[in-house]
């Protein structure tokens, strides 16, 4: 479930950086104030480093079942 919520968490910090790629426009920064800013871009690091320890967990078991992409 944990996996779940950082996806989604993972995800709405995606495409905020894709909207601030494309055109220069900061959602989380138009929407919150500063402190509550630094917050949102915590859990999003958060959410991401937790993402890449599950990855990096279930890594053997891709290898084991072929699903990887090597």
């Amino acid at each position: 479930m944990i996996t779940i919520i950082a996806l989604i968490i993972a995800a709405i910090g995606c495409i905020n950086w894709f909207l601030v790629g494309a055109f220069n426009f900061n959602l989380v920064s138009y929407l919150l104030p500063v402190w509550a800013s630094t917050a949102v871009y915590i859990v999003v690091g958060v959410a991401g480093l937790w993402l890449i320890v599950h990855l990096i967990k279930d890594s053997p078991k891709m290898v084991k079942y072929g699903t990887s992409t090597n």
